[in-house]
């Protein structure tokens, strides 16, 4: 192999002023590997760096086209082929009409999310072989309900939901190499109501995986059959029932080394080992709390010494632990099992993202060490906090600064807050908003945005096969023109932040359930707040709705710009009010970075206003509104309550108070009429209220009645309802509010 290499170089050298075309062209040409059309020196150079993993860059349909000789993979002989090719001294490749047909054309793509780029500062050298499975194809199964119920907590349905758990992480390493030369199977989990509506969606006439056909899986029990050879390669971690948060580190072993995570004592272990699975690694008695008095907090740290290096540097995963599915635990109960968040598992292997359970807060010791402490486990109020703060650091330091995205959200409905419904244990003493605020704002001093994968749904199927799809460059991502009337000072305008969409699990579901199957969408306006990083996970929401949007459909950014960030953490100097403490006086430009980050986003997707800015209780500074003035031109809604940050203009740009929520559930008239005419917008003409996941039907009519009721108080300024791209050019010529200059 070195002599090989020798002589490529060598031969190369001597004919890098030769450029010769290839006989013929055609949309997949093998060893194009640059894609410029032409076969060259270039080319054989760039296959000799993909063979020896220099090149973690070039996108996987070049890199199916590098191999040549139809191998699987990309070695030297490939180089020397294109090498041998490029100076006319052979004129086709081997088996090139078969090569043809197993390559997947990546498409040109307004939404680019690096699916199939190699991501440069992970380990990419497991790729899992595909052997046996057939070409453009889609494994389809659907996992059996009745083992999911919420009163089933019986032996069999801890047995099936461990299963689930390491067939969700094997989905994640077969579907990220889908691409590569010979690489075009996939594997679908169908395991919510709206997961048939995007199998069908993304498989339609001119959508991505049109024309692949579907493969059924009919039992759990047929994936060690189905995929024998690729169970083989991968092996498996054993994981430790009495340390859960072992669970987490054996999936992020996963996303680096393949091992396909297991629970000891279960059936899914003992069907691996049956079709020839070697156990690679045992976590079994590995952490002691020798290190912080806290075996949870040994395994992350242990994690973060052994394979942070690995991981990409770009994502990182909030998730729960393995607790939900070890049976006879505090955990293991009904519902909440539901909400294990195992269905992300796929996707965050696809990333190769560390994976973490930590509590954000600081001042009491997390609930699920409570049996811990009893036993005599010397663990500290303050430790995960610590442990979360390296974890970021550690990012921070491999990412230079760079903005990366959290895959996940404080578990409020399990831990670490005094929501948790679990019998007979409490969760802690802090309300789930201050949970939320105080991980958001540690994250953000980290230039870390969340994707909030919150309850309810936690979870998202197949997010592994969806960040596979590639939109239409034919789909216009362009918002509908808006009007601009005349300002009539006898009207109070307002509109409506049709929120929280920072949630790719909620988007997915949501989209199809208000989106698609709601009569009153396209009857009135409707300011969609659909956060752009979602693009990443799940973009053919976004080429539906750009596809299918009304004239009365426009879309703003969410909370707060292209993810979820706490601005005031953006800032050095500043102490944050949740989670008491202050960005790192080193990491600056932290606004200058998030709003770089925020624009390639907003630009693809024809962004001009960023609808909720999350302060989170921190205030809303004039350095980040002259920030978000650049950001969002047209203009921003926040969530400061403070009385001179109601209605303000910085460099022109105007920023009005939204109102915090309002739902179906609530009486909104009276908290709105309060909030719009007595005090708190009640010197301006404008006003912002905030929804949450409710339907068009149901804003529909609290626009309805919010009319009627505002009319019979017999005010003087009737409430007019618009969208929010009217309303703030409504408000640029009204005269009011307040410029602000420092």
């Amino acid at each position: 192999m070195k002599k090989a290499l020798s002589i490529l170089l060598i031969v190369a050298s001597l004919l890098s002023v030769m450029v010769f075309a290839p006989a013929t062209a055609s949309a997949a040409m093998f060893g194009d590997v640059d894609g410029n059309n032409k076969v060259n020196v270039i080319d054989a150079l760039k296959a000799l760096r993909l063979s020896v993993n220099l090149d973690k860059t070039t996108r996987f349909d070049r890199q199916a086209v590098a191999d040549v000789n139809n191998d699987d993979t990309t070695t030297a002989i490939d180089a020397l082929l294109i090498l041998q090719y490029s100076a006319e001294l052979i004129d086709n490749f081997a088996n090139a009409g078969d090569i043809n047909k197993e390559v997947y054309t990546v498409k040109d793509t307004p939404l680019e999310n690096d699916a199939y780029v190699n991501d440069d500062t992970a380990d990419t050298s497991f790729v899992l072989t595909t052997a046996g499975l057939q070409n453009n194809t889609i494994y389809y199964f659907t996992p059996e309900s009745g083992y999911l119920a919420a009163d089933r907590k019986d032996e069999a349905a801890w047995e099936y939901r461990n299963k689930l758990r390491t067939w969700y992480a094997f989905q994640g390493l077969l579907n990220r190499d889908f691409g590569r030369a010979g690489h075009t199977a996939l594997l679908y989990m169908a395991g919510d109501d709206t997961d048939g509506f995007w199998y069908n969606y993304i498989t339609k006439s001119g959508n991505s995986f049109a024309g692949f056909n579907k493969v059924v899986i009919n039992s759990i029990d047929d994936f060690p059959t189905i995929f024998a050879n690729q169970i083989k390669q991968c092996g498996f971690v054993t994981w430790e029932t009495v340390v859960p948060a072992s669970a987490n580190v054996a999936l992020t072993i996963c996303g680096v080394d393949g091992y396909l995570p297991v629970q000891q004592g279960t059936a899914i272990r003992s069907q691996l080992v049956n079709a020839g699975a070697p156990e690679k690694m045992s976590l079994i008695g590995k952490f002691t709390g020798s290190v912080t008095g806290s075996r949870k907090n040994d395994a992350y740290r242990w994690a973060l010494d052994n394979y942070m290096h690995r991981c990409s540097s770009k994502y990182v995963a909030y998730t729960l632990d393995g607790a939900p599915d070890v049976y006879g635990g505090f955990w293991w109960w009904g519902a909440h099992s539901e909400r294990s968040s195992r269905e992300n598992h796929d996707y965050i292997v696809a990333r190769r993202a560390f994976a973490f359970d930590l509590s954000p807060i600081s001042s009491e010791v997390p609930c699920d060490e409570y049996s811990d402490v009893q036993a005599g486990y010397n663990i500290k109020a303050g430790t995960d906090v610590a442990t979360l703060k390296l974890i970021l650091q550690r990012r921070y330091e491999r990412a230079g600064g760079a903005f990366g995205q959290m895959l996940g959200f404080p578990p409020w409905w399990l831990k670490y807050s005094n929501q948790c419904s679990l019998p007979g244990i409490s969760g802690g003493s802090v309300a789930p908003h201050i949970g939320e605020w105080t991980f958001c704002e540690i994250i953000t001093c980290y230039n870390m945005a969340k994707e909030a994968d919150a309850s309810a749904p936690v979870s998202m199927t197949n997010g592994s096969v969806f960040y596979k799809f590639r939109p239409s460059s034919s789909v216009s991502y362009k918002n509908n023109s808006y009007a601009s009337p005349n300002y009539d000072s006898s009207k109070k305008y307002w509109t409506i932040y049709v929120g929280d969409y920072d949630s790719s699990a909620w988007l997915k579901r949501y989209m199809y359930h208000f989106w698609t199957n709601d009569s009153a969408r396209g009857k009135f306006d409707l300011s969609w707040g659909f956060n752009p990083n979602l693009s990443y996970r799940v973009p053919m929401c976004f080429q539906y709705m750009y596809e299918t949007k009304s004239s009365y459909d426009y879309f703003i950014a969410g909370d707060s710009g292209a993810g979820y960030v706490v601005p005031a953490a953006l800032e050095t100097g500043k102490t944050l009010k949740n989670s008491g403490m202050q960005r790192p006086s080193s990491y600056t430009g932290g606004l200058d970075k998030w709003r770089t980050y925020s624009k390639t986003f907003y630009d693809r997707l024809d962004y001009k206003i960023t609808g909720f800015i999350l302060c989170a209780e921190n205030g809303l500074s004039f350095n980040a509104m002259k920030s978000y003035a650049q950001l969002s031109p047209i203009g921003n809604f926040h969530n400061d309550t403070a009385a001179n940050r109601r209605f303000n203009y910085v460099n022109g740009v105007p920023f009005l108070n939204c109102h915090g929520d309002v739902s179906a559930t609530m009486d909104y008239n009276a908290l709105m009429y309060d909030y719009a005419y007595v005090n708190h917008m009640s010197p301006y003409n404008f006003y912002v209220v905030r929804m949450v996941v409710q339907s068009p039907s149901t804003m529909l009519n609290m626009v309805n009645t919010w009319t009627s009721y505002v009319n019979q108080k017999g005010v003087s300024k009737v409430p007019s309802y618009t969208n929010a791209y009217t309303l703030l050019a409504l408000a640029k010529k009204s005269g009011q509010g307040t410029t602000v200059t420092s």
